[in-house]
């Protein structure tokens, strides 16, 4: 099966597997954010763990490239940082100095909570790449700001305040990868619109979940256009696909629609889980497929949620259809 390789930012639990730990030792921090290999760090799993367990668990049944062969596991990397920490100019060094110098120059001019999340996920991605069998591969960007990788490896970044995270796989019967992560936190009405369609809206105000499914919808279009972008290398525009959102398993507090401190705390408590299914519209396929005929398979595909510590992930996995 597949591989996660949780790297934590801060104590946030005494529990640690001593021989990862002496195998990634490495990868600590030498200031006040030491890194240590935790096997939970929470009572739950971590949003980033339960989607990954169930992504290997529907490709496996799906009779993917998931097998006992190593180098066709899907890999799943992620970091979190502490809720308190902000990253200085010698944080953002320390990460950088551990990134080739190619990549170090893309955010050459950044701040450093920039230069910080953008050097912690490469780093993710080159640990994703050794178990893949690319240990010296660099991973730059192309005119969209898109990742580049190594030819045979599809694979997808993301990050947000607090957490990093990868997934990567060899591609064959896995075609691309989409991944996310988002703030638990509710959307403005004003984005809302701006991000949805009007059927959209109106199955968001038919759940009756306490969950700020409006940013779950939101993250999942954005795992839908890093999954569509690396096969058709097409823009594709927020109206054009359309979602609906599954939700399976909810555990909430009070949940308030207007995003305040309070509500970001709140949102720390809340957990919860689904599948959404994204179609692209039949014009924006057929409109690419003959410079992209991989378009057909955004037809209909489905992808996975989590919500939990304060923090949304979603992932969508594209393969090839089975005869």
């Amino acid at each position: 099966m597949g591989r996660i390789c949780p790297l934590h930012h801060g104590a946030r639990s005494s529990r640690t597997y001593p021989a990862m730990a002496r195998k990634m030792d490495h990868l600590r921090h030498p200031g006040r954010t030491r890194v240590s290999i935790v096997v939970a760090p929470s009572p739950e799993q971590h949003p980033f763990e339960r989607l990954y367990t169930r992504l290997c668990d529907i490709l496996g049944a799906n009779g993917s490239s998931l097998s006992s062969t190593p180098s066709n596991d899907v890999v799943g990397n992620y970091s979190c940082d502490d809720s308190t920490f902000t990253p200085s100019q010698a944080d953002a060094q320390w990460a950088l100095a551990r990134i080739p110098l190619e990549e170090q120059a893309l955010v050459e001019h950044a701040v450093p909570a920039r230069q910080w999340e953008f050097a912690r996920t490469r780093e993710l991605a080159h640990s994703a790449l050794t178990q893949l069998g690319e240990p010296s591969a660099v991973v730059l960007r192309d005119s969209k700001r898109a990742p580049l990788w190594p030819e045979g490896i599809t694979g997808s970044l993301t990050h947000t305040r607090g957490l990093q995270a990868v997934l990567a796989a060899h591609q064959g019967n896995i075609l691309s990868i989409g991944l996310d992560a988002e703030i638990a936190q509710p959307l403005s009405p004003d984005v809302l619109r701006t991000v949805t369609t009007p059927q959209e809206r109106l199955l968001l105000q038919q759940q009756t979940a306490q969950l700020p499914l409006g940013i779950v919808l939101f993250s999942a279009k954005e795992s839908l256009y890093k999954a569509w972008y690396p096969l058709t290398q097409e823009w594709l525009g927020f109206t054009d696909a359309h979602l609906e959102l599954t939700t399976q398993n909810v555990s909430s507090h009070h949940h308030s629609t207007t995003p305040t401190a309070a509500t970001i705390k709140e949102t720390r408590e809340i957990r919860g889980s689904g599948t959404f299914v994204a179609r692209v519209q039949t014009p924006v396929i057929e409109r690419h497929r003959q410079k992209s005929p991989m378009s057909q398979y955004f037809a209909e595909c489905t992808g996975l949620w989590e919500v939990g510590d304060g923090v949304i992930i979603t992932a969508l996995v594209v393969t090839t259809p089975r005869l």
